[in-house]
């Protein structure tokens, strides 16, 4: 999907998620709209301990005041937005 159909979709209210696996780790970034705002969290660890917390390198959650927003933020971590998926 590009940037276009991803800030359509979350303007739309859909909910819309990523999940890789690069370089030993694996991870999930996901992103909705809650009320005027657009929440994203973003987890990630050493690949087969998704079900352990403990284990998270990275554990994230933030909010944004739009799609354009969100898709900034993950242009600058290097995320694609084509990977996601409704």
């Amino acid at each position: 999907m590009d940037a276009e159909t991803f800030c359509r979709r979350l303007l739309a209210g859909k909910h819309l998620t990523l999940t890789y696996k690069k370089d030993g780790l694996a991870g999930m970034v996901e992103v909705w709209r809650h009320g005027d705002r657009y929440v994203m969290t973003w987890e990630e660890c050493e690949d087969g301990q998704q079900f352990n917390e403990n284990e998270y390198t990275k554990d994230l959650r933030q909010e944004f005041d739009s799609p354009a927003h969100v898709v900034r933020y993950l242009e600058e971590c290097d995320v694609d937005v084509a990977g996601f998926r409704p």
